[in-house]
């Protein structure tokens, strides 16, 4: 008999080879992540629906220990006992029948209103509505919701983990790009040509494809916490800058000691491709020309820079310009207007005058017509 139970148990434990479903099927996987991670958060809405239904329980046995039994307030549904009020109020948190059990416990006919009533006897309170309503409202709008939301967002952040990854097709994708705007492979492009390269590169690493507006773009850029230590960008910055964001690593919340790591790395080859560029430029053969690195680039107070700062000084310089050049069309094109009146303005007055002076003249012609007619005469 014993043997018999072990193969049974056994058998029964076959049942877990379907969790191997786990790993093949993504939205299986990501749902079971999604349960794993949630745990915390469950356990700590739990004991606060715990401690709430704790509080009714000791409050119910308070007022409706000593209520006679209804319809729905029975001996399986009662609060003569901390267990029976809990299992109550539990089953209420889901929404079952608590009106009816509200009703119960404000039975007012065939029993005994006195204070001293036995157990069984006695009439229901009329705080029951306040009571049942708030125990509703908290234990079952309030702390369930807060589970389901709990799940949703856990469920939320875990899908966009699963969906966005970096790709070797998508470091391609950048590196072709990146060759476009520098094709003497120096390793180093303007930073104002920046906004070019990610325009060229598609998503996640960059916006082609996407319909984002000069905001999105400056917060985009902004995103990349990408420092700006001279006038020019190297590649493995940019490249790093730009996964790091697609995977959603903040490199502020890094160990300290990787990000010392990560930044002598990135130091070491920067400057190691500025002195091949540098040997390169002296190179006669060499069709590279006007390239010039300077260092020390800062704001105000000696504060560093990122990219999205100097791309949203760049817009503000640009829109300056832009003021500047359409309010110098409109004094050019006022101008121009008010030198045509003008000039129409002394077309009129000539014209007049030489309306003046002809009718002067004619004046004068038909008084001495006149002056002559009577001499004659």
């Amino acid at each position: 008999a014993g043997s018999g139970g072990g193969t049974s148990v056994l058998r029964i434990l076959r049942l877990a080879r379907v969790f191997r479903l786990v790993r093949k099927l993504k939205g299986l996987r990501m749902l079971f992540n999604t349960l794993i991670i949630s745990l915390p958060g469950l356990l700590n809405i739990g004991a606060l629906m715990f401690l709430l239904c704790f509080v009714y329980a000791v409050l119910g046995m308070h007022l409706f220990g000593k209520i006679k039994y209804g319809e729905h307030m029975n001996e399986q549904a009662n609060f003569r006992n901390f267990g029976q009020a809990l299992l109550l109020l539990v089953r209420m948190a889901t929404g079952e029948a608590w009106n009816s059990v509200m009703y119960d416990c404000m039975v007012d006919s065939g029993c005994d209103r006195h204070v001293d009533c036995a157990i069984g006897e006695c009439c229901g309170s009329p705080t029951a509505p306040l009571y049942f309503i708030t125990f509703v409202v908290f234990g079952s709008f309030v702390t369930l919701n807060l589970l389901i939301a709990v799940v949703l967002d856990n469920f939320s952040n875990n899908k966009k983990e699963e969906g966005v990854s970096v790709t070797e097709d998508h470091i391609e994708d950048f590196a072709e790009a990146w060759k476009k705007l520098d094709p003497h492979a120096t390793g180093f492009i303007p930073l104002t040509r920046l906004i070019n390269l990610l325009k060229t590169v598609g998503s996640p690493l960059g916006v082609r494809g996407t319909r984002l507006s000069r905001l999105g773009i400056l917060r985009f850029q902004k995103n990349l916490n990408l420092r700006v230590e001279s006038n020019y960008l190297h590649y493995q910055d940019v490249l790093q800058a730009v996964t790091s964001r697609a995977m959603g690593i903040d490199f502020e919340s890094l160990p300290g000691d990787v990000q010392a790591a990560l930044e002598a790395g990135n130091v070491r080859k920067r400057m190691t491709a500025e002195r091949n560029l540098q040997k390169a430029m002296r190179d006669p053969d060499a069709a590279i020309e006007g390239f010039e690195i300077s260092h020390g680039m800062t704001g105000h107070g000696g504060t560093h820079l990122d990219v999205g700062q100097v791309y949203a000084v760049e817009r503000m310089q640009a829109a300056y310009r832009g003021f500047k050049a359409r309010k110098k069309v409109r004094l050019e094109a006022e101008a121009r207007q008010h030198e045509r009146g003008r000039f129409k303005a002394e077309a009129i007055m000539q014209h007049v005058k030489g309306l003046i002076m002809e009718v002067e003249a004619s004046e004068a012609r038909r008084k001495r017509g006149d002056g002559m007619g009577m001499g004659m005469g």
